[in-house]
């Protein structure tokens, strides 16, 4: 079933305190993340700043299949259709910000935060990955590629427009 505005709920409410990179890594690194070392690039990188505001960012959770796309779709179709639903992606500090506040993140569960994408290795475009596995909570990176192929159970955090 395709996802409509009306059908779509705030999943979870988050205030961003994270400015800089480094803010990130200490404050990750303080509660024993698990972190990418892409990950870490996109946290050194200089676009990686954080809001200026500390207004909470009400986060959607969303699948792939949900916005339309039942056999998968590239990030450029699934943002495009987001955007189309008046969700917008997140600030670049919401995946630092959402792996230190979901302390209780479901076992398996993956989430992949719908954001600018950064450079990080190589120059590799990249956005955030977060999870939890038996080795505990993690920050990683995946492709940020427009062309990149996204399956239709991949789950995704957007930023709620109001």
């Amino acid at each position: 079933m395709t996802a409509t505005l009306d059908r779509v709920s705030v999943w979870r409410q988050l205030t961003c305190r994270i400015r800089t990179g480094e803010d990130a890594l200490i404050a990750l690194r303080a509660q024993h993340i698990r972190l990418g070392k892409w990950a870490l690039a996109i946290m050194q990188h200089p676009s990686f700043k954080g809001k200026l505001d500390v207004a909470p960012v009400e986060l959607v959770q969303i699948t792939t299949a949900s916005l339309g796309y039942p056999d998968g779709g590239f990030l450029k179709q699934i943002y495009a259709r987001a955007r189309d639903l008046g969700l917008d992606l997140c600030p670049c500090t919401v995946g630092c910000e959402l792996r230190l506040e979901y302390d209780n993140q479901p076992l398996g569960e993956e989430l992949l935060v719908a954001m600018e994408p950064i450079p990080a290795c190589r120059g590799e475009l990249g956005i955030f990955w977060i999870g939890n596995d038996e080795k505990g909570p993690w920050l990683y990176e995946r492709t940020g590629d427009f062309l990149g192929y996204w399956g239709p159970d991949t789950r995704w955090i957007f930023a709620l427009t109001r």
